[in-house]
């Protein structure tokens, strides 16, 4: 069985590979880096892998047996995601950034992180990386109970047990500028709310993502001057995006969530609205004219009323 210290040093690996991967990855030893941060850390129970197995603590250090078929693609695909990511959008690419990486802890095996073990790991993510992350990022990790990863039906898969019973919200008060959006008050968490994974690899998947960047989102029995805007996508979304999947070195995801949520207060007869975020898109390191274009495109939807967005701040 996995247990929270496995995991902490498998990423820890993965976040150091990110500094090595453009080198002999085979040659650099970073056990002693790991151990370093190990050690100035809070200490979990140090257990075996899989006690029927016996093993020692020396083969918590092989990814292989943690179930991680191909660890150089992985750290290369976060690895790329990291160097894609943009000033412009620092929002949208951070959010495409952390789904790779809860993609990539499911794809270990069956098992679960605690709140201990996730505040560990983001201590560890600072220390090595230099990089303080955002205090809303905190406030989130602090909020969480645990974390379970697992496989079903070729899916992986995150679900989030918060500690509130009720959620976690996360404050957003931005004021809208299109005169129907009154403010993006939060977002919300709910206990138990679940993230699938879904590599984009097939001929069928990308014209998916092909129709979902150009098909316009339309509610005909009601007069759109009454609804907040349907489609609010970046103008370059669909820039190239053949050429891109072709071509592209990072795997493209379809995310799909349950029990994440956006309130929206309208200046419109529907008031407040809960946009649920229902399927998302991540497409990392695409640019026009050298220009970066936002990596996460979303649709939420709130009772009948379906909207397109692309995270553009």
């Amino acid at each position: 069985m996995l247990n929270g210290k496995h995991i902490i040093k498998l990423l820890m690996c993965l976040i150091l590979s990110i500094h090595f991967v453009s080198a002999d990855t085979d040659n650099v030893n970073i056990d002693p880096v790991v151990d370093d941060v190990m050690s100035s850390t809070p200490n979990t129970p140090d257990t075996d892998i899989d006690s029927s197995t016996n093993r020692t603590s020396n083969s918590d250090r092989n990814l292989s047996g943690l179930g991680l078929d191909d660890y150089e693609k992985v750290a290369k695909q976060i690895f790329l995601v990291k160097e894609a990511m943009s000033d412009d959008y620092a929002v949208g690419d951070g959010l495409t950034l952390t789904l790779y990486i809860l993609r990539y802890l499911a794809e270990v095996g069956e098992y679960e992180l605690k709140n201990e073990d996730i505040v560990q790991l983001v201590n560890a993510f600072e220390k090595i990386t230099g990089e303080q992350l955002d205090e809303k990022v905190k406030d989130v990790v602090a909020g969480i109970a645990r974390i379970e990863f697992g496989k079903k039906d070729d899916t992986y898969f995150a679900k989030i047990f918060t500690i509130n019973k009720d959620g976690i919200i996360i404050p957003i008060h931005e004021k809208g500028d299109d005169g129907k959006i009154d403010e993006i008050r939060y977002a919300k968490i709910k206990n138990k709310a679940k993230i699938k994974f879904t590599d984009v690899v097939t001929s069928v998947q990308k014209s998916e993502i092909k129709r979902f960047l150009t098909e316009k989102i339309s509610l005909p029995i009601i007069s759109e001057s009454w609804l907040p805007p349907l489609n609010q996508l970046h103008k370059d979304v669909d820039h190239e995006i053949g050429t891109y999947l072709r071509d592209t070195n990072i795997i493209p995801m379809r995310v799909t969530m349950k029990g994440i949520f956006i309130k929206v207060k309208t200046k419109t007869f529907l008031k407040n609205m809960d946009f649920y975020v229902r399927k998302v898109y991540t497409l990392a390191g695409r640019e026009k004219n050298g220009q970066p274009i936002p990596s996460f495109i979303m649709r939420m939807r709130a009772g009948l009323v379906n909207v397109k967005i692309s995270i553009d701040q």
